[in-house]
């Protein structure tokens, strides 16, 4: 009888153990129920976006329980895209979209949460920015033009140009000189008003400038006794870059974080280096026995550009430089001239000229190609180069009967910014899309 009921207590016993610990496993005590995500909002939940043109990340935020992963519906315009781990929208639109919805849903086990998106994408409006001059039969007018329409910034008593332009937000400098008396002062415009950056003892001109932030920076030179001195200004601050000991020329500058990199020429006593100043410390490009020149500079990431040219004993070959390495766009049998550059994309645009043993005409290079802008039958010169979008914007000149036209190119095609009665030139160019 004790041996019956031993067996029975112990089988009972067995069975509500067993039960219990089902029941421990059916109401989850040992694996709590996950939350869902919840609350999933945008930065920008409604966006107008220009093709061409990267856009901010669009960046998420979510409440509740750890995101496992985002998707969305119907599929963002082409060119955008959703990272499905951290819910980012980011990319650069490439065709025009009306606006529209998008319904991104953020997820893990235990449920999802959802954000409507409403987005446009439209072509951007692009505004042309031209620096230059143009004669009024007795002087040079230093010259803005902004979408073919011009503005003097000087007024003609002394002759004046300026080489370079920048756009920041709202604001439009250049940088060039304008002669007082008969001293070239260094000047940069804001909006058309003018800040000297020498003080009219002796001859300077500024061709370079950036604008990086708040700082301002601009390249030249100053005649300092019998020598010409590489300047550079920060915020209309002058340093010398050389030591005056030799005729040197600032020519371009480029700004990448805190680093400042000058493109210059300087003479050795026989022949000019081409040479980069990278926050004082000074690198050739050349080795002095051919004279060469620099004349623009672009920094990429990690790399540096330089564009200029180098005499190979009879001829001077249009080159550039990626890292202190030279590259030859000319093949050397003529004269040809690299000046202006732009990189963007991964794509490397060079503005020049070549002779062609009567005319210089007017070129781009795309990654080392050549595409000529003018058919040489007049003189034409292509020195300032901008990208934006896959449009290519190109100022220089181009010459007719009786003077030289200030011109834009936009994708090869000319339009006039001048109408030859008066000679005149496009240096720098600068464009912004909205």
């Amino acid at each position: 009888m004790r041996w019956v009921l031993h067996r029975f207590l112990a089988g009972f016993f067995s069975v509500t153990g067993l039960l219990a610990m089902l029941a421990c496993s059916s109401n989850g005590g040992n694996t709590p129920a996950v939350t869902p995500p919840s609350n999933l909002a945008y930065s920008l939940p409604q966006a107008t976006y220009l093709t061409g043109v990267a856009i901010t990340p669009n960046t998420p935020t979510c409440s509740g329980g750890a995101v496992a992963s985002y998707a969305v519906a119907p599929g963002l315009p082409v060119g955008l895209v959703l990272n499905a781990g951290t819910g980012v929208i980011s990319g650069t639109p490439t065709a025009v979209v009306s606006s529209a919805s998008y319904t991104v849903t953020a997820s893990n086990s235990g449920g999802s949460a959802t954000a409507i998106l409403t987005l446009t994408v439209r072509a951007p409006i692009i505004d042309v920015y031209v620096a230059g001059r143009e004669s009024n039969g007795t002087n040079d007018i230093a010259k803005i033009w902004k979408n073919g329409v011009a503005t003097a910034l000087t007024d003609g008593t002394g002759v004046a140009d300026v080489y370079a332009i920048a756009i920041s937000g709202s604001d439009v400098y250049a940088a060039g000189y304008e002669y007082a008396g008969t001293i070239g002062v260094a000047k940069v415009w804001k909006n058309g008003n003018p800040i000297s950056l020498s003080n009219g003892t002796n001859f300077a001109l500024a061709d370079g400038l950036a604008v990086s932030g708040t700082d301002v920076h601009a390249v030249g030179y100053e005649r300092i006794g019998t020598k010409y001195v590489a300047k550079y200004w920060k915020n209309a601050v002058g340093s010398a870059i050389t030591d005056g000991t030799q005729n040197a020329f600032g020519e371009s500058v480029a700004v990448s974080g805190n680093d400042v990199y000058i493109a210059f020429d300087e003479y050795n006593g026989s022949r000019y280096f081409a040479r980069v100043w990278k926050n004082g410390i000074i690198t050739s490009l050349t080795d002095g026995t051919r004279d060469a020149f620099t004349s623009g500079i672009a920094i990429a990431g990690s790399d540096v550009y330089v564009v200029g040219g180098e005499s190979n004993g009879i001829k001077y070959v249009a080159k550039i430089w990626k890292n202190g390495v030279a590259s030859a766009l000319s093949d050397g049998t003529k004269d040809a001239y690299a000046i202006g550059l732009t990189v963007t994309g991964g794509d490397v645009y060079v503005a020049g000229y070549e002779y062609n043993g009567i005319n210089n005409i007017a070129k781009i290079w795309k990654n080392g190609q050549a595409t000529s802008l003018t058919d040489g039958s007049q003189d034409a010169r292509a020195y300032g180069l901008a990208v934006s979008g896959s449009d290519v914007f190109v100022a220089g000149y181009e010459s007719s009967a009786t003077s030289n036209v200030a011109k834009v190119w936009r994708n090869g095609n000319a339009s006039a910014l001048t109408d030859g009665t008066q000679t005149a030139r496009g240096y720098g160019i600068a464009v912004t899309a909205h």
